[in-house]
């Protein structure tokens, strides 16, 4: 690999990286818009990880009354968000399937499709949720 090969590498991984810590901060910033009692549904863990990954220059603003979708967030936000709705509001696998088929079609998968995908999705979160078990095993809490 040439050498401008290799830091053309590296500026993007640290532009992913960066692009994290805003997304983290971004959701910081709209979760404390939730209520006390939605707050609560998060496990302080999570909090703590999203804490200890954002960006604490990055400042957005949340327009109260603007659907979430309107409101200016990155798309690793939404997602992150999505993640926290999927993993931390919805009870059962069947509310999960609920999420992740408007998800899917709001990204265009066509119905014939949308089996596969989900099953694909369900299995993502069940990864997620085992990756994010991993991660804030031994956290403070």
């Amino acid at each position: 690999m040439a050498l401008i090969d290799l830091l053309n590498q590296l500026d993007a991984e640290e532009e992913k990286a960066r692009n994290y810590a805003r997304a983290c901060s971004e959701v910081i910033t709209i979760l404390e818009h939730f209520s006390q009692k939605d707050q609560k549904r998060i496990p302080s863990d999570f909090m703590y990880y999203l804490e200890k990954h954002r960006d604490p220059n990055h400042i957005i603003h949340v327009y109260k009354g603007l659907p979430l979708t309107e409101q200016d967030i990155s798309r690793d936000a939404k997602a992150l968000l999505v993640l926290i709705h999927i993993h931390f509001f919805c009870k059962t696998d069947t509310d999960r399937e609920r999420v992740l088929a408007q998800l899917y079609r709001n990204e265009g998968i066509s119905d014939s499709e949308l089996p596969d995908k989900m099953q694909e999705g369900l299995e993502e979160s069940r990864s997620f949720r085992a990756m994010f078990q991993s991660i804030t095993d031994g956290q403070p809490d």
